[in-house]
């Protein structure tokens, strides 16, 4: 995710900024990776693939409520 990073601090933001390594992304992921195991192919799936998107969401609202659109973006 670094690979295409601001170089510099994002206008606004000093680059003594303690999150500044986050600030320069332009990419940000989450992601999970488990071992094969016999809860992959049985009923538990189902709750732990839900419990993972409950994680996400409330990623996705925190980003939805504290960054500007697309539009909002480039005006």
């Amino acid at each position: 995710m670094t690979s295409d990073a601001l170089t510099t601090a994002p206008r606004g933001f000093s680059v003594d900024h303690p999150k500044i390594a986050l600030l320069r992304l332009k990419r940000l992921a989450i992601a999970a990776e488990h071992a094969p195991a016999d809860w992959m192919t049985g009923p538990e799936l189902v709750d732990r693939v839900r419990t993972g998107w409950r994680t996400v969401r409330v990623w996705n609202d925190w980003i939805a409520e504290n960054l500007p659109t697309a539009v909002e973006a480039t005006r």
